[in-house]
């Protein structure tokens, strides 16, 4: 056999062992012990289980294949710890060995194949396979940001083959000739531009390979006209096609306004003739003035040093220059510009300018000295002396300066606005790029139309108005549009649920949008191509509660897997305390951390008792030093990676003494390090004392086996007598042993005797006893369990006193021989030298020989009675070997279930980018994922069983103190904190505490989730500051410009036509709309930062509707509506100057879209303990998908209805905030074409015997 298998398997690295039916090896290959863990254990002989301790557990399926129930068995890349030249995996097969093609096997074949190499190389090919996946993704994420750079743009793109034909467009430039990218790809690019000039440019860029500008007049989809501004570049399509590319801007109403400015200039300049001709006439009358003139030329002087002093006082940099030559300048220019005055004087203007705006301002300033321009206005670059780079609102107007032509210029620096514009766009950009990086959902969701909000992420909540039951997508990332196979445009507009029907998405939102709550998180299905999948929501609501973000995370797998953990602990735990073994789990220092219920309940302890103790120091052990000792060196052997085993003895309740087989079994981490040790010992005291009655059977069934078989060797009563005594006087070393036979009248005669020698010889001698001829006649003879030892013991003997000391005995045993339950005789055994005091073995043995000799008188029944006592000692031993062998199966499984929920549980958190802990009711962390251990610095070990007090600090954990209470008292408690890491950066962060509670009711903990949200809050506080920067900056040009327009106005500078007086009321009338736009930006900032406080006092409805239509009373007259209204002297608790700007803006509003002739009333009454005001025209009405997004900023029906009423598009968002602030709600109705009605509650004021402001009605009439 040997050297078959040897030549079969020579060529590849494999060995065989070879096992006998009891699992013993009989042959081994020469390399096979490099395949065990035990090397010095594969020997022939030993059990193989000893050298492979891989084959535990599976003993069944090798007496299946022995007993012919099963051919084979494989095991195929099992991974080995790593040791020098031994095998990283094995294949494991076992085979039987047939005698014969009939026969049943008497032998099993183990072969063990080398297969590192292969799975190595498996291993090696799926890393290859990961990393070409990670390539795709990245090169599709480079896709995703290229296309979220370009759409991202504001001005137009398009690029084209040299032929003309589209290849790709922005959603720019679907806006701006109103055609969906279906309809212009693949288009020739004459659809949009319809000039054959461009053709004849395209071959000059080729030709000159340089960028080309030029403006052409296009037409939309809609047939309107409008004016592009286009750069033109080759751009390479292919590796062998060029194309170009052209970004393009919209300049139509730039050119609008340059056409009526060239228009005004001609007109001008013919006004200039006509006054030309009248002040000829007039010079004579002026010569009469020449002293008045004097008088003005020193006044004139006079204000020049006025002005002289303002200029130098200024902030703004403020100087003059002829032909680009500095001729004047204020202190704040030489700040700016970081020269000196005098240095200035000498310069060019032009040598400030950085090189990319001197060709315009030189341009510029020619045309504006040459009256082609009435003002230059640009935001340009200068240099400073030390070669910074700063930007400056500029802004030149021409003047007479000496009596030459010059330009006077202002310049306000604005380099600090500049990088905030800059840094608040790339935050954006990078912020969009981010959530549609995201890997999960995400969706902005409210009550609007059909465009996505402005900025949705950089709104902050407020409590929420009641939503309507339609909600819709204001936007979605990519991530979510893929994985319905639709664009994330298909979305915007659409209602929720407009994929799937009864959503428990958009249940989830309208039931959160309707709520006080500002976030909130939930588990939700969603069915996805036929599969439904389980998602984490997690909401924030924006834009005054009427809108909210949503992220969603696919956590099936997780739930999946949380499912399957559960079971698996609820399974462990339930086979941890309920099985018959004593098991716990040991750190490797060999510190107890878990014991099972069998283990306490056997030693009377509770775990409190003994957890965290040293386990040779647990009170099941007793004070033997030498348990102790042997534990000890069990836990630093097993610590080093090796399984233990040992037999000890345990101490129980009330002093019981179990004895055990114990062992240790060291459990290993992913890098071979032992981390835990689990101790089991299994109560084996009935198994060995079982062994040891059944090693005395064994003695005494061999001991009776062969005086049986000396016995049975003869079928003569005489030489079976003989032969009994004489191996019973051997066996027993007694003095004398005799046999006597027991007559019908009470006599009885020693029928056969060994006796040594120096002792008397009493065969053949009658015993008479007159016991022997009562009770024994009778079957009344002494009990076999309680036997006479001693001579001073023999007063109830069968053997009176007298009748021993004749026969020189010191020490009697007797036993009674039965043939057919009927007492034959006697079977005696005497000690004659001295007293003896006769063992409990001795006694059966005795008196299991006289049953031998019944057996011998009456054969075939005692044999039968001795076949059935063997037979039934055989199936118990098998019983108990088959519990054995069960007990060792499911302490593997349990030992498999408990490694797979850990490293499931382990896993699942440390692959999530948020931080997971658990903590138990003393505040003590006892779990946390690979998050904590990387912000910490700190490795899994150490951060168990600290305190938070002791992990977060003092000062962290009085802030938080509250919440952690919170959550041990059973609630759910989310907040924010601040927190600074190892390298001192500040990080906020969002904190969920979840309690534990278990079936009594009772909290053993709580689990905590922790979200990094510092990226978000410097995003609203940036966005805060760009605002009142941005806004604040807007103020101060403004007020300059509507100053000179109304000095303009005056008509000092001169009388403009009557085309000019409309184009000034123009620009007069847009000045103003864009103050009172900056005004209501910085009122509505103020309002959602909280830096606008409501002063609340008592006021009655009436008086603030009296005020309002006196206040409003004059623009209805102007449009002829009248104003209809109903004051009640309802008492408010509010801030009256907010509840008249609310009452004067609806009012407003409703003016301007009510036709003449048509009436609006204002009314107010108590209603549900609420005071409700209405505002109700007759006007062209609102549609039905407006109704909520006029509430939202920069928001009206119609586009152009802020060039035609006026409007900034902020002031219903203004009166929603105010209202919200009291307290209240603000909504629309309306039908379009009959008119709208505007509504807002306010809280009333109740009178209980004071003055109380709550919520009961009064009325002052």
């Amino acid at each position: 056999m040997k050297r078959i298998l040897e030549k079969k398997i020579a060529p590849r690295s494999i060995e065989y062992l070879v096992l006998n039916r009891d699992l013993k090896i009989l042959e081994l290959s020469l390399g096979v012990k490099a395949f065990s863990d035990y090397p010095d254990e594969v020997i022939e002989g030993n059990d193989v289980c000893l050298g492979f301790p891989e084959l535990i557990g599976i003993e069944d399926v090798l007496i299946d294949i022995l007993e012919g129930r099963r051919e084979r068995f494989e095991v195929l890349g099992i991974a080995r710890s790593p040791k020098p030249n031994s095998p990283q995996y094995i294949d494991l097969s076992v085979l039987a060995d047939h005698a014969s093609e009939d026969s049943i096997p008497d032998r099993l074949i183990i072969i063990l194949e080398d297969v590192s190499e292969k799975m190595l190389l498996k291993q090696a090919l799926v890393q290859k396979e990961n990393e070409t996946s990670l390539l795709l993704s990245k090169l599709a994420s480079a896709k995703d940001y290229i296309d979220k750079v370009i759409n991202s743009m504001a001005d137009a793109l398009l690029v084209t083959t040299e032929s003309g034909q589209i290849k790709i467009v922005n959603q720019a430039a679907q806006y701006l000739f109103r055609c969906t990218e279906q309809e212009l790809i693949e288009k020739p690019i004459p659809i949009i531009l319809g000039d054959n000039f461009l053709w004849e440019a395209n071959q000059k860029i080729l030709l000159q390979q340089k960028l080309n500008d030029l403006e052409v007049i296009c037409h939309t989809k809609t047939g309107e006209e409008i004016t592009v501004a286009f750069s033109r570049a080759i751009v390479q399509i292919d590796q062998e096609e060029q194309g170009f590319v052209y970004i393009g801007r919209d300049i139509t109403e730039r050119k609008r306004y340059e056409a009526e400015i060239t228009k005004l200039n001609a007109e001008l300049a013919q006004r200039v003739e006509e006054r030309t001709l009248e002040l000829r006439q007039t010079i004579q009358r002026l010569e009469t003035e020449i002293v008045e003139r004097q008088q003005a030329t020193a006044a004139l002087r006079e204000s020049e040093l006025k002005f002289r002093t303002l200029a130098e006082t200024v902030p703004a940099a403020t100087f003059i220059y002829q032909d680009t030559k500095l001729r004047y300048v204020n202190p704040a220019t030489a700040a700016i510009t970081g020269y000196k005055p005098e240095e200035l004087l000498s310069m060019n203007f032009l040598d400030l300018v950085h090189p990319d705006f001197q060709d315009l301002l030189k341009e510029r300033s020619l045309a504006l000295q040459q009256n082609d321009e009435i003002i230059l206005r640009y935001e340009v670059k200068i240099l400073t002396k030390n070669a910074e780079i700063r930007w400056v609102d500029f802004a030149g107007e021409a003047i007479e300066f000496e009596g030459k032509s010059a330009i006077l210029g202002t310049a306000f620096d604005i380099t600090e606005r500049k990088q905030v514009e800059e840094e608040v766009k790339a935050a954006k950009e990078q912020l969009e790029a981010v959530l549609d990086a995201v890997p999960g959902f995400v969706s902005w969701v409210g009550t609007g139309g059909k465009n996505k909000p402005k900025d949705p992420i950089f709104t902050t909540p407020h409590s929420p108005l009641p939503i309507p039951h339609s909600l819709r997508y204001l936007g979605v990332n990519r991530h979510l549009a893929a994985t319905f196979n639709l664009s994330p445009e298909a979305f915007i507009g659409q209602k929720l649920g407009f994929i799937e029907t009864n959503s428990q998405f958009a249940e989830f939102m309208r039931r959160f949008l309707n709520s006080n709550d500002q976030s909130t998180s939930q588990v939700i299905d969603i069915h996805i191509n036929n599969s439904t999948s389980s998602y984490l929501i997690a909401a924030q609501k924006y834009q005054q509660g009427t809108a909210a973000v949503s992220v969603g995370i696919d956590i099936t797998e997780r739930r999946q897997a949380e499912d399957a953990l559960r079971k698996s602990e609820r399974k462990f735990r339930a086979i941890f305390d309920q099985t018959f073994q004593f098991m716990g789990l040991l750190q490797p220092d060999g510190t107890l951390i878990e014991a099972n219920q069998t283990t306490l309940d056997f030693a009377g302890v509770a775990l409190d008792d003994v957890v965290d103790q040293p386990f040779w120091e647990a009170p099941w052990w007793g004070n033997s030093p030498e348990t102790k000792n042997c534990l000890k060196a069990a836990i630093a052997q097993a610590s080093q990676g090796e399984f233990v085993r040992y037999e000890l003895d345990m101490l129980g309740v009330e002093n019981r003494v179990a004895m055990i087989d114990f062992s240790l079994k060291p459990v290993k981490d992913e890098m071979g390090k032992v981390v835990l040790l689990i101790p089991e010992g299994r109560d084996i005291t009935v198994r060995k004392l079982a062994e040891q009655e059944l090693q005395r059977q064994n003695q005494r069934s061999q001991l009776l086996s062969e005086v049986t078989l000396k016995i049975r060797q003869s079928l003569q009563l005489e030489e079976i007598l003989q032969t009994t005594v004489t191996e019973v006087q051997k066996l027993l070393q007694a003095d004398r042993v005799l046999i006597c036979q027991l007559h019908a009248d009470g006599f009885g005669t020693v029928v056969q005797e060994a006796v040594l020698p120096n002792w008397p010889v009493i065969l053949g001698q009658n015993i008479i006893d007159p016991y022997l001829g009562t009770d024994y006649v009778n079957n009344s003879y002494p009990d076999k369990n309680s036997p006479f030892m001693n001579l001073n013991q023999a007063t109830n003997h069968p053997f009176n006193n007298e009748l021993l000391r004749q026969f020189v005995v010191k020490a009697n045993l007797v036993a009674p021989i039965l043939v057919k339950q009927q007492l034959w005789g006697f079977l005696i055994a005497h000690q004659c030298d001295s007293p003896r005091q006769w063992t409990t073995f001795e006694i059966e043995l005795l008196h299991q020989l006289a049953d031998q000799i019944g057996i011998a008188l009456s054969q075939a029944q005692l044999l039968e009675n001795l076949e059935e006592m063997v037979a039934e000692r055989t199936a118990e031993l098998t019983a108990t070997n088959q519990q054995l062998q069960q007990e060792i199966r499911d302490r593997q499984q349990a030992e498999e279930a408990l490694r797979q929920s850990e490293e499931q549980l382990r896993l699942i958190t440390d692959a999530l980018p948020v931080f997971i802990s658990y903590i138990d009711a003393q505040q003590c962390y006892r779990f946390n994922n690979q998050a904590y251990e990387d912000w910490f610095g700190r490795t899994r070990t150490d951060i168990y069983g600290l305190h938070i007090r002791e992990l977060l600090g003092e000062t962290v954990y009085q802030r938080i103190q509250g919440y952690i209470e919170v959550a041990l008292s059973g609630e759910r408690v989310t907040y924010e904190n601040d927190l600074v890491d190892r390298e001192g950066n500040t990080h906020y962060l969002s904190t969920t505490h979840i309690p534990d509670v278990n079936e009594q009711g009772e909290v053993k903990g709580f689990f905590t989730v922790i979200i990094d949200i510092s990226d978000r809050k410097a995003v609203e506080r940036m966005k805060d500051e760009f605002v009142s920067v941005a806004s604040h900056e807007l103020r101060t040009p403004l007020t300059s410009i509507r100053g000179s327009l109304g000095l303009l106005a005056t008509g000092k500078l001169g009388t403009l036509t009557e085309k000019g007086q409309r184009m000034l009321e123009i620009a007069v009338n847009n000045t103003d709309r864009l103050s009172r736009l900056v005004n209501d930006i910085l009122d509505l900032q103020r309002m959602e930062s909280g830096k606008v406080r409501m002063v609340k006092q008592d006021c009655t409805a009436a008086d603030l509707i009296v005020q309002a239509a006196e206040a409003m009373q004059a623009m209805a007259e102007k449009e002829r509506i009248t104003l209809s209204i109903a004051p009640v002297s309802i008492l408010l608790w509010a801030d009256p100057d907010s509840i008249l700007q609310t009452l004067i803006n609806l009012l407003s509003n409703a003016i301007k879209f009510s036709p003449p002739g048509s009436t609006i009333w204002l009314t107010v009454e108590t209603q549900n303990q609420e005071v409700l005001f209405q505002v109700k025209d007759q006007g062209r009405g609102i549609p039905a998908n407006k109704l909520q997004s006029i509430f939202e900023r920069f928001q009206q029906v119609d586009a152009s209805d802020s060039r035609k009423k006026g409007g900034t598009g902020l002031g219903l968002a203004i009166c929603r905030n105010i209202v919200e602030q009291h307290g209240g709600r603000l909504w629309a109705e309306s039908v379009v074409g009959e008119g709208s009605s505007f509504y807002f509650t306010l809280p009333a004021v109740r009178k209980e015997g004071g003055h109380n402001h709550d919520n009961q009605v009064y009325s002052t009439h």
